[in-house]
């Protein structure tokens, strides 16, 4: 990541004021959405929703644009360094790609997730996306399921032992 952090010094425009990383990516989200339906042709909407599993009603997910039930896009507005390391690697961190089976998992008719990054403080990037198909992941999509199903079962099993 150093290296990405050197690039972004160079590229990126600082931003003034000092918001919080998840308040900015809020507050972006909606413009990320819009420049990515622009760019693609796509219509989307971004209504508050929230997709609840088959398998437990604690799974679940909330996408951020909508394009159709078998295709969504997450947007994320992440530092600098992180939106070119993700551009140039081609390659999701673990915690957003954990993010990303959980829209397959809630909706079982989803079939395309696009990651969207979008950094406006990198004039010559402010956005690009990965396409995510269920076939190519749907191994990990399966093994995410089963994992978190085990842990709300701990979870049952703990709290049962608490109560008197």
């Amino acid at each position: 990541m150093g290296y990405y952090t050197m690039m972004a010094e160079r590229l990126a425009i600082p931003e003034e004021g000092d918001e919080l990383p998840l308040d900015r990516g809020t507050r972006l989200e909606s413009e990320a959405i819009a420049l990515y339906a622009k760019i693609t042709g796509k219509t989307l909407t971004n209504e508050e929703v929230i997709w609840i599993s088959d398998a437990h009603p604690s799974i679940t997910y909330s996408p951020d644009g909508v394009a159709s039930e078998t295709e969504i896009c997450e947007a994320k507005c992440l530092s600098s360094a992180l939106h070119l390391y993700i551009y140039f690697e081609k390659d999701i961190p673990p915690e957003y790609q954990r993010q990303n089976l959980q829209a397959f998992i809630c909706n079982e008719k989803l079939e395309t997730l696009h990651f969207v990054c979008y950094d406006p403080r990198i004039p010559s990037l402010p956005i690009h996306y990965i396409t995510i198909k269920r076939e190519d992941v749907a191994d990990q999509i399966e093994a995410h399921k089963q994992h978190q199903l085990k842990v709300l079962e701990m979870l049952e099993q703990d709290i049962v032992s608490l109560t008197f």
